[in-house]
């Protein structure tokens, strides 16, 4: 019912949880009513003394960027979702501020890893190696910054350990490197099978986080190896 807290008991969930974090995504376009739900659950964990709540947001706050990005880079809200995103980061800004408690905003730039859905580059490119179809790549002349999974959850679990000062925090998390889709191809097939210009595109600026004792370690073609693909 509405009288009946969606999150459980607050007496009992307040012996138990001090950091929270909440993970946002997309399905179709039901980002909207995910903020309204996100934010009944900053309510509930303020009010059972939660000290920290950490969030993921996504690169694309950023926009059609070039170059090296630092967190305080412009944020260009290009869509309904990054704009969803967007107020929900100011939402959590604020409530950090007026009640003295930790909100981590988390940049999380191109992640990949096993599991990952199908249609993703690194994915599609390996199915179509192993079953021969031909690669479908929209643009082979952009580059992302990509991040193996693993080194986002370790990266996840430094923050938490290590970052413990009151207040509001941005983290931006990538590898800190621009690599371009035609040499992930390359990568996946063990051959140059494309060729494209110089690539365009933009990275994290990962020094605040390192800062934490956090550096990625998954190399890209060691991360495309443990996805399964042994070219």
């Amino acid at each position: 019912s509405q009288d009946t807290p969606i999150w459980g008991d607050e007496d009992e969930m307040a012996k138990k949880i001090e950091d929270v974090l909440t993970l946002l995504g997309q399905i179709g376009v039901g980002f909207i009513p995910v903020v309204g739900d996100a934010v009944d659950l900053y309510e509930f964990l303020g009010n059972i003394g939660c000290k920290t709540i950490i969030t993921t947001g996504s690169c694309w706050e950023y926009g059609n960027a070039q170059g090296k990005i630092s967190e305080d880079s412009p944020i260009i809200p290009g869509n309904v979702l990054i704009a969803a995103k967007d107020a929900l980061h100011n939402l959590g800004r604020e409530v950090a501020k007026v009640e003295g408690r930790n909100f981590i905003w988390l940049r999380l730039f191109y992640v990949y890893g096993p599991s990952q859905k199908k249609k993703s580059l690194i994915p599609h490119l390996i199915d179509c190696l192993k079953t021969g179809k031909e690669p479908q790549i929209d643009n082979i002349n952009v580059a992302h910054d990509f991040v193996y999974v693993q080194d986002v959850a370790e990266a996840i679990a430094a923050i938490i350990d290590r970052c413990q000062t009151t207040g509001h925090h941005v983290f931006n998390i990538g590898y800190g490197k621009l690599i371009g889709v035609a040499e992930i191809a390359n990568l996946v097939y063990g051959k140059k099978v494309l060729r494209a210009g110089a690539p365009k595109g933009f990275y994290a600026d990962i020094s605040r986080i390192k800062k934490l004792g956090w550096s990625p370690k998954v190399s890209i073609k060691e991360g495309i190896k443990f996805m399964g693909c042994c070219s």
